[in-house]
């Protein structure tokens, strides 16, 4: 069911939290390198999204409700329709990677493409693919957080390397939206580990600073 596969989603998106790292990314190209950890130590995995990143077409699609989508792929975003947002009540965002439409004329922006979290679909098996999140969406109500959206693109060799979403557009935690895929494009490589940011090493506080100075003053 929807809900039972957003639950699940959701939960391996928590796990990929724990052992989050942001990609270097070159956002432009869109190609992103993760670091994974394992028996065999730092392994670097490549998604080079940068074919699907040309695909220009606006893709519309629908959610259980059914409210419409407009969506881009991602590293994309749509210009804002703004016959489609003439009579809305919340502050539209633009650029954006989709945008929600309801009642008569009005529209709400979910995200752009400018991905804060970037992970593995699912922590435990890179090669299942990836999940890009992403805020910067219209807040509204008034005062409530920022909408977010995300992609969770799942490698299939099959599939055409260039595809809009598949399936329903999934609303989870309020505010939140979810585009499923099924690309080739999501299928990473490993390439050499330099490739994939170091984890950064944490700041003394001044305390141990402090207990430093201590320690060293004694030696002396």
């Amino acid at each position: 069911s929807t809900q039972s596969t957003w639950e699940s989603l959701s939960h391996a998106m928590w796990c990929a939290l724990l052992t989050l790292f942001i990609a270097a990314a070159a956002h432009a190209q869109c190609v992103f390198h993760i670091p994974a950890y394992g028996s065999a130590g730092r392994t670097c995995y490549e998604y080079d999204l940068s074919t699907m990143a040309q695909d220009s077409t606006v893709y519309t699609r629908k959610d259980s409700y059914p409210d419409t989508y407009l969506v881009s792929v991602p590293c994309r975003n749509i210009a804002l329709p703004q016959a489609a947002c003439a009579n809305t009540s919340c502050p539209v965002l633009v650029p954006s990677n989709m945008y929600q439409l309801y009642g008569n004329g009005g529209c709400i922006s979910c995200g752009d493409s400018s991905f804060a979290t970037v992970a593995f679909l699912d922590p435990s098996d890179p090669t299942r693919g990836l999940y890009l999140k992403s805020g910067n969406g219209s807040i509204c109500p008034s005062g409530s957080d920022p909408r977010t959206m995300a992609h969770a693109l799942y490698c299939n060799a099959s599939a055409p390397a260039v595809a809009g979403p598949v399936g329903l557009i999934q609303q989870g935690t309020p505010g939140g939206y979810l585009a499923t895929g099924q690309t080739p494009v999501a299928c990473p490589k490993v390439v050499e580990e330099s490739k994939c940011p170091s984890p950064a090493l944490p700041k003394p506080t001044k305390p141990q600073l402090d207990y430093q100075a201590l320690e060293v003053g004694v030696i002396i």
